[in-house]
């Protein structure tokens, strides 16, 4: 075994792992749609039915508003939304769960000498909660949440945490078009993470990402050879 995994190490090329939070690595679905009709429906003064809600949800806020006819330029109201989802995350209890072989992937990546970091639009204090209740935070050497700086897609996050590694030496996981947008913007390759009900599938192609995922096993095994 240990001959097998000192093998791994050798071609192991890409050290530095960044993966999206919801959708890659934990299943809120669910409990995003939940949040986000709760603060719609407070902000338009309306119920918004989740049928409704699935049509013109978007995981990125300037395409969510856009879809409900809400003023892009009104970033007072950004913030309201972004301040109230926040608050929700934490005051409500969301049926969280981590994807299946998300932890034994970490794990494996990490034993291979890789260094892990998260890149999450959501906010800080929701992000360390939900790491601390799974016990996951330690896997990670570093973090940047969407109240940390510039949203995705920009690659101010991934600039912040690996700005000084070779860019050939990162890959980013990632569920949504705006994690593969976020490392063709940086200039590093890209995995999109397809576990998750909620990813769009066709939209995520659309942004030609390096490498496509089913499972977290799948991840791992692309991260293992994608550069030999």
């Amino acid at each position: 075994m240990l001959v097998k995994i000192l093998k791994l190490m050798s071609i192991l090329k890409t050290k530095h792992i960044i993966f999206d939070f919801d959708g890659t690595l934990v299943d809120s679905y669910h409990a995003v749609l939940l949040g986000v009709q709760t603060v719609l429906s407070e902000l338009l003064d309306r119920p918004i039915l989740l049928d409704e809600l699935k049509q013109r949800y978007s995981p990125h806020l300037p395409e969510l508003l856009q879809n409900f006819n809400l003023p892009l330029s009104d970033l007072e109201l950004t913030r309201r939304l972004a301040r109230r989802w926040s608050q929700l995350a934490l005051e409500m209890e969301f049926d969280y769960v981590l994807f299946p072989g998300v932890v034994e992937s970490i794990s494996q990546l990490r034993s291979w000498g890789a260094t892990i970091y998260l890149w999450t639009a959501r906010d800080r204090a929701s992000t360390l909660k939900i790491l601390e209740n799974f016990k996951l935070k330690n896997h990670f050497s570093d973090l940047r949440c969407g109240d940390d700086t510039a949203t995705k897609p920009s690659p101010d996050g991934i600039v912040e945490m690996v700005g000084h590694v070779p860019k050939d030496d990162v890959i980013v996981v990632g569920d949504s078009h705006m994690d593969i947008q976020g490392a063709k913007n940086f200039g590093c390759r890209s995995i999109a993470a397809l576990w998750c009900q909620g990813a769009n599938r066709e939209t995520v192609l659309q942004y030609a990402p390096d490498f496509l995922a089913n499972t977290p096993f799948e991840c791992l095994e692309i991260i293992r050879g994608a550069y030999v």
